[in-house]
């Protein structure tokens, strides 16, 4: 589950707008692919189960490395 800031879902979300802003979204070193900021990914459901754990502020936190794509945002 995640949680966007309003102010930050409003400014980027009119029609046809892409979300993948750097406020929103960083490029994943290791999945080699562009993916939620983790501090917006307040929890997590168990598919097996359908029990939902929530995610510590403490752990989220952008892969190590990510800021050397950042030019892919510019």
């Amino acid at each position: 589950m995640i949680h966007f800031p309003r102010t930050l879902y409003d400014a980027n979300n009119r029609k046809g707008a892409n979300l993948t802003k750097r406020a929103l979204a960083y490029f994943h070193p290791v999945r080699k692919e562009f993916t939620v900021r983790p501090e917006f990914v307040v929890a997590w459901i168990d598919r097996k189960t359908d029990e939902v754990h929530l995610n510590p502020y403490e752990d989220r936190r952008p892969a190590e490395g990510h800021e050397k794509f950042d030019y892919m945002f510019d």
